[in-house]
């Protein structure tokens, strides 16, 4: 579905992805701009629509992109062989504030995400 965005060289995408984050972040859904979005990331507003039918599907495509993206580092950072419980709690708890320090931008993104209570994108978020 989304395999021409996909394709793209990795710089481009992330400008992308960082823009339309930026954007969604500071103004939430129904206030974000999608002419922001591509003055900030450098392309034109059509090429932002060959890759993204609308505006909601940028938006879950960059909600998917974040959670997937944060629960396979967590993951990949915890220790399974670790017994004790309470080290474990520690070891996440060290592993999310180090990915809050590395993805300041996707944590911000999907809290302001989560609240949003924007009628056009709230049902699909609960």
């Amino acid at each position: 579905m989304y395999a021409k965005f996909e394709n793209l060289d990795e710089e481009k995408r992330e400008r992308i992805l960082k823009a339309a984050m930026k954007e969604f972040s500071k103004k939430g859904y129904d206030q974000a701009s999608t002419n922001e979005m591509v003055k900030e990331a450098d392309i034109a507003k059509g090429l932002l629509f060959h890759y993204f039918k609308s505006k909601k599907q940028l938006f879950f495509y960059i909600y998917d992109h974040c959670i997937e993206r944060i629960t396979s580092e967590l993951y990949a950072s915890s220790s399974m062989e670790e017994q004790d419980f309470f080290v474990k709690i520690r070891l996440a708890q060290q592993a999310k504030l180090e990915l809050l320090n590395k993805y300041p931008d996707m944590f911000k993104f999907v809290q302001v995400a989560y609240m949003d209570e924007s009628p056009a994108i709230r049902l699909e978020m609960e």
